[in-house]
């Protein structure tokens, strides 16, 4: 299916909807679909996620697009996919890896703006990010004091340092609190700061359970 669906030969013959019927077929009324591929950054499989991708907007109706990018960096993706706001590049480079700094990416994120043009907010497709990336900044920024404390929990899982529980977590109360408590932390840079600030906090919590 995938072979007579997505026949190389340009971005064009990979848009658009037609031919994908097996694909929708095959999804049996799922919620969320992963698509991947074998190779980061090769053109080919973006073009054909993007088709595929359009088909499950347009012809079942799924309204979000979640990558393996900064989660910190995704609202302003989001706010651009969803009403215009900024401009789909400097959305993009936010998002960290070279992989998604591609023209084809750029391209999905062009379509899911035009499609969501002119409709009703709650049936726009929206953006988030999955990957709580570039926290280390933010702890550098607002508290370095406790980047070494912190620094445990690039590597930590689950449950494995209840030893530490009281340490970690007051050090990353303590960055929460102060990343909040400053005055002029705003716009995107703000809301990043805070959302690495939340997510410290959460990772602590998890880590020493």
């Amino acid at each position: 299916m995938i072979v007579r669906s997505g026949t190389p030969g340009g971005p064009d013959r990979f848009r658009g909807v037609d031919g994908l019927e097996e694909f929708g077929a095959a999804l049996g009324g799922v919620r969320v679909v992963g698509l991947g591929e074998s190779t980061h950054g090769t053109a080919e499989f973006f073009r054909l996620k993007h088709r595929l991708f359009e088909h499950l907007v347009t012809e079942h109706g799924f309204r979000t697009l979640a990558m393996e990018a900064s989660a910190s960096a995704g609202p302003a993706v989001d706010a651009y996919v969803r009403d215009g706001a900024g401009d789909a590049e400097t959305a993009l480079t936010g998002l960290g890896f070279w992989t998604w700094r591609t023209r084809e990416v750029l391209d999905l994120l062009e379509w899911t703006r035009s499609y969501n043009r002119g409709r009703p907010r709650a049936d726009r497709v929206g953006f988030a990010g999955i990957d709580p990336q570039r926290s280390g900044a933010s702890v550098a920024h607002f508290g370095p004091e406790r980047a070494g404390a912190l620094s445990v929990l690039a590597d930590a899982q689950p449950g494995r340092l209840p030893e530490r529980r009281a340490e970690l977590l007051a050090a990353a109360e303590a960055l929460e609190a102060g990343v909040s408590g400053v005055s002029g932390v705003s716009g995107a840079s703000g809301d990043a700061d805070r959302w690495h600030a939340r997510v410290l906090a959460r990772a602590a919590d998890v880590a020493t359970a």
